[in-house]
């Protein structure tokens, strides 16, 4: 159909020894349609089937539980604020009132944006690790775990 865009992303297993749980990503992907209004419809499909081999901590079961953990607004929330960081980065320089009393000259847009940017895949992938040396474990009396990790940059 005219006006009409789908992205699929077609995935397979590697191997995951040290996972906790294992888990199969399916074709998954987005229609994204035209509409008359000229706003842009996106359906967002995702096909992720997992095998858990430990319970899910009470801190968190209701999360995930009810879809706020991995649900459709989670996906939204975070594909909005990506695009508001790179409208931010592309908007004319403001003048230095609007923004409390600083000058964004574009090469320190730019800058800004590929901090926030190390910052969250930084974060992102000390959060993912599952065997991390660099880790320690803290279990405390009430048998809440607590990982503590601690990089060199």
């Amino acid at each position: 159909e005219q006006g009409s865009w789908i992205v699929v992303n077609v995935s397979y297993d590697l191997p995951q020894s040290v996972s906790h749980s294992q888990s199969y990503r399916f074709p998954s992907g987005c229609l994204i349609q035209d509409m008359p209004n000229g706003y842009s419809k996106v359906t967002w499909v995702e096909h992720v089937e997992t095998e858990e081999k430990e319970p899910v901590h009470d801190l968190y079961r209701e999360m995930i539980h009810k879809g706020i953990a991995f649900g459709a607004e989670r996906w939204v929330t975070t594909l909005q604020r990506m695009c508001e960081r790179f409208a931010s980065l592309l908007a004319p320089a403001s003048s230095s009132r609007d923004l409390g009393g600083v000058v964004p000259s574009p090469e320190g847009k730019r800058s800004m944006m590929r901090l926030a940017q190390r910052m969250v895949s930084n974060y992102c992938l000390s959060v993912s690790r599952s065997n991390n040396s660099r880790s320690t474990f803290v279990s405390e009396l009430n048998e809440v775990g607590v990982r503590v990790t601690a990089h060199k940059n």
